[in-house]
């Protein structure tokens, strides 16, 4: 996941050419992953499946394609409006809210909204 990031900022920089990197492949390794029915109990998890949703829009995953994903990402989201494990305060369950509401921010500007 991370190495997508990258690889869409050097691509945005122009320091290499999209088309001489792998980001096409991780984008649809992401994409699937993201789509992929996987238990999301915990924290751990849920900040892993943030990312991908995350990367995968990065990384230019079609806004569509990743809206089934989207919604369970939203499903997670926990009354205190985190995306932690319920009852999980540590500084994970807060990287899997900061993951999951950059996702949705960058979902949501790639969708045109």
């Amino acid at each position: 996941g991370h190495a997508a990031w990258i690889l869409d900022l050097v691509g945005d920089q122009g320091c290499v050419p999209r088309g001489d990197t792998c980001l096409d492949a991780l984008r649809d390794e992401l994409l699937a992953a993201a789509l992929r029915p996987a238990p999301r109990e915990g924290t751990d998890a849920r900040d892993l499946f943030a990312e991908q949703v995350l990367f995968a829009t990065l990384a230019g995953a079609p806004p569509g394609a990743l809206a089934p994903a989207v919604e369970a990402l939203l499903a997670l989201q926990g009354e205190d409006g985190g995306f932690g494990a319920p009852g999980d305060a540590s500084f994970a369950a807060l990287h899997a809210t900061s993951a999951a509401a950059w996702a949705l921010a960058e979902w949501r500007a790639a969708a045109g909204g």
